[in-house]
C-alpha cells in the first residue's frame, strides 16, 4: 500500500531502515514513498523539475522549505548547498552543486528528506539532505504506462515584462509540456533474483511572441527656456508607454526535451542479504536549429528579449548525467549490520550553437562556431542604435519611428540600446566524474541500558575536465558612447604587444574528500533516548591549491516519548555541519584563465559581417588599450589565478533544532519545532587594492580585515500530517521565520549568478556598508494545506480528489544606488531589505482523478491538475534600483533619510516578477 511515511521509530522491531543513513530519531524532516502522496496537486510544470516530475520537489510539501531560482531552499541555505543522495551515492553536480538529475517520481520508492538535524552518516552539507532509494521488482511481475499534456492554450494570463531603452519586446507563452513514459518490473528468479527498468520521454515548449514598438515621448520646457524630449510614463509599471509598430510581429519557439531512464537488478541470496546493481540518468537537450533553448541551470527560457539574431541568441545545451551503483546489505544475526555502496557519476553539460557546432568546432570554416559573436550596445537614448541599423522596419511602420522621416528621430523613437549578431559567443564542455564509495556497519549492545553503535567511513574522488572557448575564437562587443570596438580573446603577452593567443583553453581539475563517523544511540530508559556522534572529513583539491583537512563535526541530541510507545517526542538536538566545496571554486577561481583585451577603431575594423571576422580585428585598426600601463599599449592582460588563503576552513554553521509531536485520534500527527541555523563561516573570494584577488574566509586569516559572512535562520513551524491510510492523506503547516545576514550561499539572489565560493560577495569592502540585513529568502509567514481522499464506487471505479494551498508573505526588497567606481546597483542606500515587502503570494491547485479496474489485473485511470486556480499574478519581486545616481550608504538609515535631490528611477518598486500562471495537465495511466 502506498504510504506516506513517518520518522523511523527508534529501536523498532523490524529491521534497520534501508539506507546508509538510518534516520536519527531526532530529526526534522519526512521519509515519503510518491505513491502516497498521488492524490494530491504537486510538480507544477513551470517548477524547475516540474515536466520531469523530480523527487527534488516533494520537499515543497515540508515546513522550512521554499522554491528558489535553482532548487529547492532548506531552513534559509541556498538549493545548491543541498545534498542528493540516490542509492546511497551523491548525485549533485560537483561543479555547482545543484541537481541536474531530476529523476521522475515513478522511479523512486522512498524520499527519506531531512530539513534539520541529519544523520552523522550525510555529511558534508549545510542545506537540506534527500537519501531516495530507487524502485526494485519483487515477486510480482508489475508494469505501468503513463502520460501526460498540459496545453499552452489552457494557461493563464502572464503580465507582459518591461524592457527600457528597447524598440524590441518579448512576450513568453507556454505552447505545451507533454510526457510518457512506462516501468515494469518482476522476477527472474522467484525468491532470489529481480529487476525493474523504466524510460520517460519529456517536451516542453514555448512560444516567443517578438513584436517592435515605438517609444512615447513628450515636449517639456528645460532650464535654458527651450525645450527637450522626456518620455511618457505608464503609471502602473513606471516604465516608458511605447506603440505596437504594424507588421513587427513573430513567433518563435523555446523548447526542450528530457529522456530518463533505470534499469535495476536486486540479488537476495538470503533473508539477510542483498545486492542491487543499478543504472539510471537522463539527458536534456534544449534548443537548436530554428529553436532557443532552455538553461540548463534555472530551467528558464534561456534569453529575456529576442534582441538579436537566432545565430547569436540560439543555443543548443545539452546536459548528461548517468550514475552506476553497486549497493549491497548484510544482516549478521539481529545485532549487526553492514552497508556498502560503490558508484559511478557522469555529468556533462555541452553549451554549443544552434546549427549543432561546438567548442570542438571554433576553427572550422562554416559553422557558426566559427563566427564570432558581436554586441552592438550604446548608452541610451541620445546615442542609441535606431533598430533600423540591423533589421527593416515594414513601410507601415516607418511613420510612427520617424513622423517627419527624419533619420535623426529613429535613434529616439525606435532605438535598440543592444543587439547581438554572428555567432553565439561562449562556448564550453564540462565534464566532471566522480567515484565514491561508503560503508556503514551498526551493532547493538547492551550497557547502562541499549545502544545502537554506528560507524562509518566514504571517500570521493572527483575529477572535472571543462573546454571553453568563443565562436569565432573571439567576443567583439562595441564600447559605450564611442567608435570603438573592444575584442576579447583567450590568451596571454609574450612581450609588450606580443600577444599569443589560442582557439579554445582546456582546464583540468581534480579533488578528494574522505570521512569516518561514529555514532551512539543510547536508550537509557524506556522512552528516553541519547545520541551522540562525531565526524570527521577532509577535502583537498589538486596539488594541494586548497586543503581544507579538519572539518570535525560533533552532534548530540535527546529524545523523550511520555508515552513509551512510539505515539509521542519531545526532542533536542546541536549539530555542527560542514559544506564540501564545489570544484567551482578550482575552475573560476584558482586555475589560471589567461584572456587579453584590445580596442579597435570601428571604421578600420569592419564588424557588421561577423561570419567573416574569425579571430577578431587585426592589429592594423589596434589602439591604446584604456587603463593598461607600459610597455604594452596595445593589449590588456585580464584573468589570472587568485591566490588562496593557507589558514582557510571549511564553511560550516551551528545547528539547533528542538520540538514535540504526538499521535492524535484518526492517525493525525501534531507536531511543533523550532530550528536555528547560524553560519559560522563562508568561503569567498576578495578583491585586494593591490590587484587580484584572495580566497579565504571573508572576517577571518589573512582576510581579517574584510567583513565576516553573516546568515542567521530562525524559524518555528506547526505541523499537522496523516500518513495515506482509508484512502486520505493529509499535510498542513505553518511556519513563522526570519533570514538575516550578508551571505545568500552558492548564489546571488538578486542577479542569479551562480558561482559557489566566487560570488560578487565580499567582492571589496567599499560596498559592505548597508549589506547586512533581511535576505532575499526572509519569507516571515510560509502556510502550506494539502490534503486527498479517494472515493470507491461500484464496480471498481475509484474517484480521487485533492487540493492544496499555499500562502506566502512576501520577500523584503532594498534600495539601491550607484557607486562613483564600481558603477551601477552597487550601492545598498538603506540598510539591505529595509525599503519595503512585496505582498503575499497565495496559490490553490486541484486535482481530479477517476480510475476502473477493467480486469483484475488492468487499471485505468484519467487525471487533470490545475495550478494556480484562481489565475492569481501576484507579483514576486519588484526593482530595487532607486536611482542611477552617486550615492553613499545610510547607516541605520530610514525612506525618511534619504535626500530629495536624488533623480528616482520612475521604475523603482514596480514589478518586475509574478507567480506562475494558471496550467493545466491532464493525465492518463495504466497498471498492469
Amino acid at each position: 500500500m502506498s504510504v506516506f511515511l513517518a520518522t523511523p521509530a527508534v529501536f523498532a522491531e523490524e529491521v534497520l531502515p534501508s539506507g546508509l543513513g538510518e534516520g536519527s530519531p531526532t530529526r526534522f524532516g519526512e521519509s515519503i514513498d510518491p505513491a502516497g502522496v498521488r492524490l494530491l496537486p504537486l510538480m507544477a510544470p513551470e517548477l524547475r523539475g516540474g515536466p520531469a516530475r523530480s523527487f527534488e520537489n516533494l520537499a515543497l510539501l515540508l515546513p522550512g522549505t521554499r522554491e528558489d531560482l535553482y532548487g529547492v531552499s532548506f531552513v534559509g541555505a541556498s538549493s545548491p548547498e543541498n545534498t542528493f543522495f540516490v542509492d546511497g551515492i551523491r548525485v549533485g553536480n560537483p561543479v555547482l552543486g545543484l541537481l541536474q538529475m531530476p529523476l521522475s517520481m515513478e522511479f523512486v520508492a522512498r524520499a527519506d528528506m531531512t530539513v534539520a538535524g541529519a544523520d552523522p552518516a550525510f555529511g558534508r552539507g549545510m542545506g537540506g539532505v534527500y537519501d531516495v532509494t530507487t524502485k526494485s521488482g519483487g515477486n510480482q511481475w508489475q508494469a505501468s504506462s503513463w502520460g501526460s499534456l498540459a496545453p499552452g492554450a489552457l494557461e493563464g494570463d502572464r503580465p507582459s515584462r518591461v524592457f527600457e531603452n528597447t524598440v524590441i519586446h518579448t512576450d513568453p507563452r507556454l505552447d505545451g509540456v507533454r510526457d510518457v513514459g512506462g516501468a515494469v518490473g518482476g522476477p527472474i528468479v522467484k525468491d532470489r533474483l529481480f529487476f525493474f527498468a523504466g524510460g520517460s520521454l519529456a517536451r516542453r515548449r514555448y512560444r516567443l511572441d517578438r513584436s517592435l514598438n515605438a517609444m512615447s515621448w513628450s515636449l517639456a520646457p528645460d532650464d535654458f527656456g527651450g525645450s527637450s524630449f522626456v518620455p511618457v510614463l505608464d503609471p502602473e509599471t513606471g516604465a516608458q508607454k511605447k506603440t505596437r509598430l504594424p507588421g513587427t510581429e513573430s513567433t518563435q519557439f523555446a523548447q526542450g526535451d528530457l529522456g530518463q531512464w533505470i534499469g535495476k537488478l536486486t540479488y537476495r541470496p538470503s533473508k539477510a542479504q542483498e545486492l542491487s546493481l543499478s543504472v539510471f540518468g537522463t539527458y536534456t537537450r534544449a534548443g537548436g536549429g530554428a529553436a532557443y533553448a532552455f538553461d540548463p541551470r534555472s530551467e528558464a527560457i534561456g534569453v529575456d528579449n529576442l534582441d538579436g539574431e537566432l545565430t547569436a541568441l540560439g543555443r543548443r545545451e545539452t546536459t548528461l548525467t548517468n550514475a552506476v551503483v553497486l549497493r549491497g546489505t548484510s544482516l549478521f544475526g539481529g545485532d549487526a549490520r553492514l552497508d556498502v555502496a560503490l558508484g559511478w557519476v557522469r555529468n556533462q553539460n555541452e553549451s554549443g550553437a544552434a546549427d549543432g557546432s561546438g567548442v570542438d568546432d571554433i576553427g572550422t570554416p562554416g559553422t557558426l562556431a566559427h563566427a564570432p559573436r558581436m554586441l552592438w550596445r550604446r548608452s541610451p537614448p541620445d546615442l542609441s542604435h535606431p533598430i533600423t541599423d540591423f533589421e527593416d522596419l515594414p513601410t507601415e511602420a516607418f511613420p510612427l519611428c520617424s513622423p517627419n522621416g527624419n533619420d535623426a528621430d529613429l535613434a529616439v523613437n525606435c532605438a535598440a540600446s543592444q543587439y547581438s549578431m554572428g555567432g553565439p559567443g561562449r562556448l564550453s564542455r564540462v565534464t566532471a566524474d566522480r567515484v565514491e564509495g561508503r560503508a556503514v556497519v551498526s551493532l547493538r549492545a547492551r550497557g547502562l541500558g541499549e545502544h545502537r553503535i554506528r560507524a562509518g567511513l566514504d571517500f570521493e574522488v572527483g575529477a572535472v575536465t571543462r573546454v571553453q572557448g568563443y565562436s569565432g575564437a573571439v567576443f567583439m562587443r562595441e564600447s559605450f558612447a564611442t567608435d570603438l570596438v573592444q575584442n576579447e580573446r583567450y590568451g596571454s603577452l609574450r612581450g609588450p604587444d606580443a600577444p599569443f593567443t589560442f582557439d579554445t583553453m582546456t582546464t583540468q581539475v581534480t579533488t578528494f574528500t574522505a570521512g569516518a563517523f561514529v555514532a551512539d544511540t543510547w536508550r537509557i530508559l524506556e522512552g528516553l533516548v541519547v545520541e551522540a556522534s562525531l565526524r570527521y572529513d577532509a577535502q583537498v583539491f589538486g596539488a594541494g591549491t586548497l586543503a581544507l583537512p579538519f572539518m570535525i563535526a560533533p552532534r548530540a541530541g535527546v529524545v523523550w516519548d511520555p508515552t513509551k510507545k512510539g505515539r509521542a517526542r519531545i526532542f533536542a538536538t546541536y549539530g555542527m555541519r560542514y559544506q564540501a566545496v564545489p570544484l567551482n571554486i578550482s575552475l573560476r577561481g584558482i586555475a589560471d584563465e589567461p584572456r587579453l583585451a584590445s580596442f579597435h577603431r570601428r571604421g578600420i575594423c569592419s564588424v557588421h559581417e561577423p561570419e567573416d571576422m574569425y579571430g577578431g580585428c587585426g592589429p592594423d585598426s589596434a589602439v591604446v588599450a584604456l587603463g593598461t600601463s607600459q610597455p604594452s599599449t596595445l593589449y590588456a592582460k585580464q584573468g589570472g589565478p587568485n591566490a588562496v588563503d593557507p589558514e582557510a576552513s571549511a564553511p560550516a554553521s551551528h545547528q539547533v533544532s528542538a520540538g514535540a509531536e504526538i499521535e492524535a485520534p484518526l492517525g493525525v500527527r501534531l507536531g511543533a519545532v523550532f530550528v536555528h541555523d547560524k553560519l559560522i563561516r563562508a568561503i569567498e573570494d576578495v578583491r585586494l587594492s593591490t590587484g587580484g584577488a584572495l580566497i579565504g574566509n571573508p572576517g577571518a586569516g589573512a582576510l581579517a580585515f574584510g567583513t565576516v559572512a553573516e546568515r542567521v535562520y530562525n524559524g518555528l513551524s506547526l505541523t499537522a500530517m496523516r500518513p495515506f491510510s482509508g484512502g486520505f492523506v493529509g499535510i498542513a503547516s505553518y511556519t513563522f521565520s526570519s533570514l538575516y545576514g550578508n551571505y545568500n550561499g552558492f548564489f546571488v539572489p538578486e542577479t542569479g549568478q551562480l558561482d559557489p565560493n566566487v560570488t560578487t560577495d565580499f567582492d571589496t569592502l567599499a560596498l559592505d556598508p548597508n549589506r547586512t540585513g533581511l535576505l532575499p529568502g526572509d519569507h516571515t509567514h510560509s502556510i502550506k494545506v494539502y490534503a486527498g481522499k479517494e472515493f470507491v464506487l461500484p464496480a471498481g471505479v475509484v474517484l480521487e480528489a485533492g487540493a492544496g494551498y499555499t500562502g506566502r508573505s512576501g520577500m523584503p526588497y532594498s534600495m539601491i544606488g550607484a557607486h562613483a567606481m564600481y558603477g551601477e546597483d552597487q550601492v545598498y542606500i538603506l540598510p539591505r531589505g529595509a525599503a519595503g515587502r512585496t505582498p503575499w503570494v497565495n496559490r490553490i491547485d486541484a486535482r481530479l482523478g477517476v480510475s476502473a479496474l477493467l480486469r483484475k489485473d488492468l487499471r485505468l485511470g484519467v487525471s487533470v491538475e490545475v495550478y494556480n486556480l484562481a489565475g492569481s499574478q501576484t507579483e514576486t519581486a519588484v526593482e530595487q534600483t532607486y536611482t542611477s545616481n552617486n550615492v553613499t550608504a545610510i547607516l541605520d538609515g530610514t525612506p525618511d533619510d534619504v535626500p530629495e535631490d536624488i533623480v528616482e528611477n520612475p521604475r523603482y518598486g514596480k514589478p518586475v516578477a509574478w507567480q506562475a500562471p494558471r496550467q493545466v495537465r491532464f493525465g492518463l495511466r495504466v497498471d498492469y
